[in-house]
């Protein structure tokens, strides 16, 4: 399943924790280099679907907390809000280094992958 993409909206909730956070770090490296002035919402769900916590909020809370990226969270907890104000060219830059191959295989050589 691919992400829900609309301009300065990112709907996550029913992905894995691993699709969830690849789709996450192409949003913030797609908003930031688009230097937007309007903050990013990523709807991660409230975990109905999950046995125990929500694994995909944790999931984009861990991503941002690895980022220093501060958020905030909607008062239904089922979304979180980056401020447009830490969508700059150093964030972008930061998510690309998490985006070179080797963080790639780090993070997503458990999931089953479909050779074309």
């Amino acid at each position: 399943a691919f992400a829900k993409v609309r301009p300065h909206r990112l709907d996550l909730h029913e992905m894995s924790g691993p699709v969830a956070r690849f789709c996450l770090l192409l949003a913030l490296r797609d908003e930031a280099l688009r230097a937007s002035s309007k903050p990013l919402r990523v709807i991660t769900g409230i975990g109905k679907h999950s046995d125990g916590a929500p694994k995909v909020k944790q999931e984009v809370l861990s991503v941002c907390q690895e980022l220093r990226l501060p958020v905030r969270l909607s008062q239904d907890e089922g979304s979180v809000q980056v401020s447009s104000k830490h969508l700059t060219s150093t964030l972008a830059g930061q998510v690309q280094r998490l985006l070179s191959e080797q963080e790639l295989r780090r993070h997503y050589s458990s999931l089953p992958l479909i050779d074309g």
